[in-house]
């Protein structure tokens, strides 16, 4: 009878570990580099490499950051269709509609509604695309300075 007990305890915390290990899930975002870095602050770098990968700055809107260890993807114009570009003004919209879809997730994960976190990495995959003239670059980013 206690190994029962003991079996069903150790089921129990198995099941409570792999439910709170969930993540929860994230919507995929791309941004358009070229239209969305238009800046008309003269001299401020836009998208520069530094030591551990590259940095891209939407005119103080956002600075994202692509690490070294994340290749960028290279595909044909005619790809970059398949993409639904989201424009940055936009990324309050889409992290009120997030917590609005999650909200049962969230009050599951953690017993009542979580205070809403600003850290846009908890909530998107983010990309930039860079357009070329007969290609286009796909960059895997993370939102820089979140949850300080």
């Amino acid at each position: 009878m206690k190994l029962q007990i003991v079996l069903t305890n150790i089921i129990f915390l198995f099941l409570s570990f792999i439910n709170y290990a969930q993540e929860m899930p994230k919507d995929t975002i791309y941004f358009n580099f070229d239209k969305e870095s238009f800046c008309k602050y003269k001299g401020l770098p836009l998208k520069w490499n530094k030591k551990k990968g590259t940095q891209f700055n939407l005119c103080g809107e956002a600075v994202l950051f692509n690490p070294k260890n994340y290749k960028p993807d290279t595909l044909c114009n005619k790809h970059i269709k398949d993409y639904k570009i989201t424009k940055l003004k936009n990324i309050d919209s889409l992290m009120r509609n997030w917590y609005k879809r999650n909200k049962p997730l969230l009050i599951k994960k953690y017993g009542k509604l979580h205070p809403r976190s600003t850290n846009k990495n908890n909530k998107f995959i983010t990309y930039i695309i860079e357009k070329k003239k007969e290609y286009f670059v796909i960059y895997r980013v993370f939102w820089r300075n979140q949850g300080i």
